[in-house]
């Protein structure tokens, strides 16, 4: 009897250390498995936060693609108006130097030397002028302001030159 009770009382304390060792193992295969589930959703709120970052990131680049295509088609208008105003103004001045040039001969004042030297200096800066307005619409992005500067500053020079010949021409024929 001594050893069935000894035996009964060494197999309870096997079933409590099994009991024991089964709650361990079930509580920390638990954790285990509840902690994989964490891991498993923490990755999958990253893979989502990566995506909606990507997907905001296209979005910003096509927001910014399309602004720049805005910005571009601008200056493009701008180049137009700017080229088509010098053109007229450069057309203007054309008729204007042509008109006082038939003028002058008209008026038989051939002998004025200084008008003509006028008329001839008039003549180099609307040529000057017209390859310059030819260059413009080659011109790279870079060249653009120089160029638009270089012909505002040129038209402006012609029409002065313009003015003091035709006031040099309608001083002599007072």
């Amino acid at each position: 009897m001594c050893n069935s009770s000894f035996l009964s009382m060494f197999l309870g304390q096997i079933k409590s250390a099994t009991t024991l060792f089964l709650l361990c193992f079930g509580l920390f295969f638990g954790i285990a498995c509840e902690e994989k589930k964490e891991e498993s959703r923490t990755a999958k709120a990253l893979k989502e936060t990566g995506e909606a970052i990507k997907e905001d990131a296209h979005d910003m680049a096509n927001k910014l693609d399309e602004k720049i295509d805005r910005v571009a088609e601008k200056l493009e208008d701008n180049r137009q108006i700017f080229r088509d105003k010098s053109q007229k103004q450069y057309e203007e001045l054309d008729e204007k130097i042509t008109e006082l040039r038939k003028k002058a001969r008209k008026e038989g004042k051939k002998a004025n030397k200084e008008l003509n030297a006028e008329l001839e200096e008039l003549e180099e800066k609307r040529a000057d002028l017209r390859r310059k307005m030819d260059k413009l619409s080659k011109s790279s992005d870079a060249a653009w302001k120089d160029m638009q500067t270089g012909i505002q500053k040129a038209l402006d020079d012609l029409d002065k030159g313009f003015q003091e010949a035709k006031e040099n021409f309608d001083d002599q024929d007072q």
